[in-house]
């Protein structure tokens, strides 16, 4: 990530001698154990984006870590989140000193780079009208004009606000397998499969047309 136009736009706009540490945070809402009465939570992983992929992708490197559950109500996701990442926004605007991996102490700068999360997260982190169905005579002049503006406004504050250096609307990743997996017709004996037994169908099928079919076609 850091050889990215969006790692040089933000080196450049640091003090001489510091390094921008690319913040990655993941979350992806997860049923827990049966025997919590099937209830679910929103577990917060947060990585770098400075780690090579080699050791990123190895759980035994621990370079991915787990920060929070959260309740996956919505009323107080922002409010949970900005309390979980406020350390954040002082190193971002002010940096820390690490010790590097050839000894010598460095400042550094953990600016938030990405927030990887399915498409109804993505419009929560956001706040962009999903699927909105709320009766106009319960909502105020302010979430009416909202509405019509497409994005949601059940928040008065959001959890990056004051974050250095950081648009969240370019932070949040493409969701494309998942949008594309929706759109596929439904098989024949098939209409029960689940968007996770998709997914699990399209990775298989993926890797057996590979190589033997044309790549433009795969793409699209």
């Amino acid at each position: 990530m850091w050889t990215g136009d969006w790692s040089h736009s933000v080196q450049d706009k640091l003090l001489k001698g510091a390094t921008v540490a690319p913040v990655i945070i993941a979350m992806d809402k997860t049923q827990l154990t049966q025997f919590s009465g099937n209830k679910t939570a929103y577990p917060v992983y947060m990585t770098l984006g400075n780690i090579p992929h080699s050791i990123c992708c190895k759980s035994s490197q621990h370079a991915c870590v787990l920060i929070t559950y959260l309740s996956i109500s919505k009323s107080i996701f922002h409010n949970s989140m900005r309390v979980v990442l406020e350390p954040l926004k002082e190193a971002g605007k002010c940096g820390m000193e690490v010790m590097f991996g050839d000894g010598h102490v460095k400042c550094i700068y953990p600016i938030l780079a990405c927030y990887v999360a399915d498409y109804p997260d993505q419009c929560l982190v956001t706040c962009c009208k999903h699927e909105a169905a709320a009766s106009s005579t319960l909502m105020t002049a302010f979430q009416q004009q909202c509405r019509l503006q497409g994005i949601a406004g059940a928040v008065t504050r959001l959890f990056r606000d004051e974050f250095p250096l950081c648009d969240i609307h370019f932070s949040i990743t493409p969701d494309e397998l998942n949008e594309r997996i929706k759109v596929l017709p439904p098989c024949f004996g098939l209409t029960q499969v689940s968007i996770g037994e998709r997914k699990d169908m399209a990775r298989i099928l993926l890797g057996c047309i590979i190589g033997r079919a044309p790549t433009k076609h795969i793409l699209q």
